[in-house]
Formats: structure tokens, C-alpha cells, sequence
């Protein structure tokens, strides 16, 4: 079983065990099966559009 692990911030850690990643707090290891590909839109893009569509749907007092 090979493990390779990246630190993710002070309190848990990216972990890599055969080809799948997880992140991993003390014991607790979460499956990660989606993430933001390096080459797609920003986050800043990402919360443009969400503010966007929030806006036009006439939710935005829905935002907390």
C-alpha cells in the first residue's frame, strides 16, 4: 500500500494511498472525488457565476 502524503493546513493533511487521495484529520480520512483541475476557472470566477445566477434568481437575500 503506498502512501504519500501533503500537508493541507495546521489541523489535517492531503493523503495519497494507491492512486486515490483522501484528507485526513487525526484518524478521520475523507475521500476526496472531486477538486478544481489546475487549468479550469478561478475561485474568483467560480464566486462571480455563483453571485451571478444568486442575483438573477432573486435569491440573494438568501446568501448568509
Amino acid at each position: 500500500m503506498a502512501k504519500n502524503k501533503t500537508p493541507a493546513s495546521q489541523s489535517g493533511e492531503y493523503v495519497t494511498l494507491n492512486g486515490q487521495t483522501y484528507f485526513q484529520i487525526g484518524k478521520t480520512r475523507i475521500k476526496v472525488t472531486e477538486h478544481f483541475p489546475e487549468a479550469g476557472p478561478s475561485m474568483a470566477d467560480q464566486l462571480l457565476d455563483v453571485i451571478t445566477y444568486t442575483a438573477r434568481a432573486g435569491d440573494l437575500d438568501k446568501i448568509a
